[in-house]
């Protein structure tokens, strides 16, 4: 990892395990990266739109104030893929530009993954991970400053 792509810029970290957001945000610690995390996708979705709200509005595309955003599979009310796609559809009616989503998941079925890449994820990072994998997959997908 290089000094471009330390930012103030976070990583937004969804995941309904504790334990999972704690190891992402300590990798992203020694990287010098700030973390935002949510506990499952509609909360995910909540930080989005208030993050949103604190935008420029004259611009003719807007980038999400986000580096990246990490998200689980499973989880409460809104699950990984379903989130996914909900920020599409806003993206598409807003004129916004996400930022690289990688799925972040234990049960790595070749299903699930197509389901992830179809929904529009840029990656998969198995659970569990190392930083070793963590960095390889930051360097790869978050675009420098």
């Amino acid at each position: 990892i290089t000094k471009d792509l330390q930012t103030s810029c976070p990583i937004l970290v969804v995941d309904d395990e504790p334990v999972n957001r704690f190891i992402v945000k300590n990798f992203c610690d020694r990287l010098n990266i700030p973390v935002i995390d949510a506990s499952d996708g509609a909360s995910a979705f909540q930080i989005i739109q208030s993050s949103l709200r604190q935008l420029p509005n004259n611009s003719l595309s807007t980038q999400l104030p986000f580096r990246m955003i990490v998200l689980d599979y499973q989880m409460p009310q809104m699950s990984g893929p379903e989130l996914l796609r909900k920020l599409k559809v806003m993206a598409d009616e807003k004129n916004l530009v996400l930022p690289p989503v990688v799925g972040y998941t234990a049960l790595i079925s070749k299903q699930e993954q197509d389901i992830f890449l179809e929904s529009g994820a840029i990656g998969m990072l198995e659970k569990p991970t190392t930083f070793d994998k963590f960095c390889s997959l930051i360097s790869k997908h978050i675009p420098k400053v």
